[in-house]
């Protein structure tokens, strides 16, 4: 996905031409980008990495978000590109969908850093560039989509988009995270998820629950407890950040979204950092919740682990803002903050390979952890796109998805 660095010299002959001013300055910034986040890094930064003045770029780009931009723009038109010939060549909509996972996967492994961003970052782009991404991944993920009408006729448009997505959510997570595996098996396990994912489910054949319950349990109905102040505050920063990103929204905003003036928040936090703070430790404590009823249960394991897949996906489902915010918003804690949360989705991660390693026992750890990154970032994306589909049957499809990638048929 980045920027070509060769072309054939006038003789002929091919060999490679020493990177111009631009596409280093583009490399630099994206690195930078994505090691420090996009509003922690300045021009002076990228301008002192790149051995040039700050002032310097100037005479490349407007600025950083034209920076941004134009490296999103490259990866896209490249990613884009071979979209559009393996539709015109494939041989059959399963070949089509399973060449069109790969070029995804090929491309963002190539260029992961950039991949990351586009995956993952979107809340700091301009408006003008968000349209553009959002214009190239609809195109992008429409081809996924018109395969898998025709390989799946029974399945709702709705039902359709939402699986794509939450697939492209597996794939982003496994991105975003450290490698445990080579790059080759790294490729394949990408590919065999994301297979799994869409084509693991044939009509008539519906994913077995193996003993456990029919379907996800619904929230509870009735009428809601009333909320503390504080507790409405949160829930309603916890909304904010997760639909405008935390850099994008004021306390002031909060505090008009939630029924008070800004500086009345200070009676119940410090500020929008101790916001943010309270928000995730908020998912934290129901996630704990989560794992500690259902990943120490007794049973068969492939029972196990689906219940624990249901009590995962009924939290998410149930306080997705919550969910999203913990996903997406590490990089704004503080230091130590977001130390403490890494090391808390580690010991996570290690209790679900714990339970997963007993349903695939021949299956490595390093790639379990894949796969379980994977699975959570499947779950999380899958939600955001589950527009035109009863929430019943959107908790149940995202386990039934779930399943078809952790356990072996």
């Amino acid at each position: 996905m980045s920027p070509p660095t060769s072309t054939p010299t006038a003789a002929g002959a091919r060999r490679k031409r020493k990177p111009s001013r631009k596409d280093q300055l583009l490399k630099v910034a994206v690195h930078l980008f994505y090691e420090r986040g996009f509003h922690e890094t300045g021009i002076d930064d990228i301008g002192q990495a790149a051995g040039i003045t700050g002032p310097g770029i100037y005479r490349h780009f407007t600025g950083k978000d034209d920076i941004l931009s134009t490296a999103l723009e490259l990866g896209i038109s490249q990613i884009l590109h071979r979209v559009d010939d393996i539709v015109s060549h494939a041989a059959t909509p399963e070949d089509t969908l399973r060449q069109l996972i790969r070029n995804f996967i090929r491309a963002t492994l190539n260029d992961p850093e950039l991949a990351s961003i586009l995956l993952n970052d979107r809340r700091v782009f301009t408006p003008e560039t968000r349209q553009m991404v959002d214009d190239a991944e609809r195109h992008h993920f429409n081809q996924w989509i018109k395969p898998l009408k025709a390989l799946r006729p029974d399945i709702p448009a709705a039902e359709r988009r939402m699986r794509v997505y939450a697939t492209a959510g597996l794939l982003a997570a496994v991105i975003r995270a450290p490698a445990r595996v080579s790059r080759t098996r790294l490729e394949a396990l990408m590919q065999e998820m994301a297979e799994a994912s869409l084509l693991g489910d044939r009509p008539g054949k519906r994913a077995s629950s193996n003993g456990a319950a029919a379907s996800p349990a619904r929230r509870a109905a009735g009428r809601a407890p009333r909320l503390r102040r504080r507790d409405v505050i949160l829930n309603v920063a916890a909304e904010m950040f997760a639909e405008r990103g935390y850099v994008d929204t004021g306390i002031d905003e909060i505090g008009t979204a939630a029924g008070i003036t800004g500086p009345g928040i200070y009676r119940h936090f410090a500020g929008k950092e101790d916001l943010l703070q309270s928000v995730i430790d908020q998912a934290v404590e129901h996630l704990l919740l989560v794992d500690q009823g259902a990943l120490t249960a007794e049973g068969k394991p492939e029972v196990v682990f689906r219940n624990a897949l249901v009590a995962l996906v009924n939290e998410v489902r149930n306080h997705p803002a919550h969910a999203r915010v913990a996903w997406n918003e590490q990089r704004s804690l503080a230091p130590d903050a977001r130390a403490r949360l890494l090391e808390f989705n580690r010991n996570r991660a290690r209790q679900w390979v714990a339970v997963l390693a007993r349903v695939r026992p021949e299956q490595p750890n390093t790639e379990l952890f894949t796969m379980i990154t994977g699975l959570y970032g499947m779950i999380i994306e899958g939600s955001q796109h589950a527009a035109g589909v009863s929430e019943e049957r959107a908790r149940e499809l995202l386990v039934d998805m779930a399943l078809r990638v952790g356990v072996p048929r």
